[in-house]
C-alpha cells in the first residue's frame, strides 16, 4: 500500500548489490499489481 512500481530500460549491464541478493526484503504479491494490465504485444515480426 501506498508505494509505486517503476521500471528503467538501459543497454548497460544491471548487477545486484550483496544487500539486494541477501538482505533486502521482497514484496511476495509483486506479481499481482500487473494483473490488470492488458497484454499487447504478440512477438510476430513486422505487426504493430
Amino acid at each position: 500500500d501506498n508505494t509505486m512500481s517503476f521500471m528503467f530500460e538501459t543497454r548497460f549491464p544491471q548487477h545486484l548489490t550483496v544487500f539486494a541478493a541477501t538482505e533486502a526484503p521482497l514484496q511476495d504479491d509483486y506479481i499481482d499489481c500487473w494483473d490488470g494490465l492488458e497484454k499487447k504485444f504478440d512477438g510476430t515480426p513486422g505487426v504493430k
